[in-house]
């Protein structure tokens, strides 16, 4: 007899679906996980010591992960290596504002660089817009080891994060756009996406440049 391979769990005061994966893992079907109204007051500092107050809000399942709480730093484009290539069509998708108000892009330190997990296109769009490789972004650093990895690869075989490592960034390649989904274990075998876990971060003055494409927040 074949094991389950759907289930219903609550989560966030909200019942979502469970799919069981090649790993014997449960990835929670992804979905909006309330924001807790209590917020966090922060002080983030670039490499010349300028100071950016941030706001940041957690979700109701953040403490759940082990990244919470969450280490957040300034850093340029080009200091993160990405794993993962991006589609310029996707990049009316993802959005932000002068002051963020969004997810931190997040990465992970494999041997000497900090490479980009999650937020690709995202990190496309912001550098195909500004054309500057030292434009500073919010990052979570997250150790990714402790993530989990579901992979869409062809063919589809179940890809490690040394693998990641290995395969694609010591070599200088990257997986196809949308290839890779990282999630976080919150006990049990389940996994929800990491999006789901990451504090919205809101600067208190305009963070980003004036750019046409990036709408004031309203």
């Amino acid at each position: 007899m074949s094991r389950k391979k759907v289930m219903s769990v609550t989560i966030g005061d909200q019942t979502r679906t469970a799919t069981r994966m090649r790993d014997g893992k449960w990835w929670i079907t992804p979905g909006e996980t309330p924001l807790l109204n209590r917020r966090q007051i922060w002080t983030l500092t670039d490499k010349d010591n300028n100071e950016f107050k941030a706001t940041l809000q957690y979700t109701q399942i953040s403490h759940l992960c082990s990244s919470y709480p969450a280490v957040i730093r300034l850093m340029p484009l080009i200091s993160l290596k990405l794993h993962e290539d991006f589609d310029a069509n996707n990049f009316n998708k993802v959005r932000t504002t002068q002051y963020w108000h969004d997810q931190p892009l997040l990465a992970g330190v494999m041997g000497n660089l900090t490479v980009l997990l999650d937020g690709v296109t995202r990190w496309g769009k912001l550098y195909d817009m500004y054309n500057d490789p030292n434009l500073l972004v919010p990052v979570q650093l997250v150790d990714p080891f402790t993530l989990e990895l579901n992979t869409w690869l062809d063919p589809q075989d179940i890809l490690t994060i040394e693998q990641v490592w290995t395969q694609f960034v010591a070599k200088g390649t990257r997986v196809k756009p949308r290839q890779t989904r990282f999630g976080i274990s919150i006990g049990e075998d389940l996994v929800v996406s990491d999006a789901e876990v990451q504090p919205i971060v809101t600067f208190h003055q305009p963070f980003l440049p004036p750019h046409p494409g990036i709408k004031l927040r309203r």
